[in-house]
């Protein structure tokens, strides 16, 4: 990953800059790299679907839930979060162009898979959402308390968010946006 990071933070300067002329590719682009969701994921995220208050973005179909960092707090309030109705989704593209709108802002090379690949490289507890809930079921299974899982959960979560948080200082230090 540390052969990449020229090539990460030039790809990350282009969305941030194309937030001008392509909001929904930028943030769609940055999404996918601060969260390494699947493509088809981000494009059906819906403004119901985070939770700005308690900073969590419920994504695919409720499968996994995500802390929401300050930068990407940030990100979503310039593209308008708020203001977007709470039913409607996020980006009104197929998945054809948003590929070819990410690529553009990204310099015409990067896929969005490449995005993913690189957000689950820098930070692979963003792929962990199946195997958290299986520590959880086998712990409650093994006659855990309600009280122990919920500890067991919040001890998981704030790994999560450290791990999450670390990521995006990476990629979005404070000052960069």
């Amino acid at each position: 990953m540390r052969e990449t990071l020229p090539l990460l933070d030039w790809t990350v300067s282009r969305l941030l800059d194309g937030f001008g002329s392509d909001p929904q590719a930028a943030l769609l682009g940055l999404l996918t790299l601060c969260y390494g969701q699947p493509p088809d994921v981000v494009l059906q995220a819906r403004t119901a679907d985070f939770d700005l208050a308690a900073r969590l973005w419920w994504c695919g179909a409720a499968a996994c839930c995500l802390p929401l960092t300050d930068p990407v707090l940030h990100l979503l309030k310039l593209y308008g979060l708020a203001a977007l109705g709470a039913d409607g989704y996020l980006f009104a593209l197929s998945m054809s162009k948003a590929q070819r709108r990410v690529a553009r802002l990204s310099g015409g090379v990067l896929p969005l898979a490449t995005l993913r690949a690189w957000a689950l490289a820098g930070c692979p507890d963003l792929e962990s959402s199946d195997q958290r809930r299986e520590i959880l079921r086998r712990y409650s299974e093994e006659g855990a308390t309600v009280a122990q899982v919920a500890g067991l959960e919040r001890e998981l979560d704030a790994r999560l968010l450290t791990s999450v948080t670390d990521w995006h200082a990476v990629l979005l230090p404070p000052g960069g946006i």
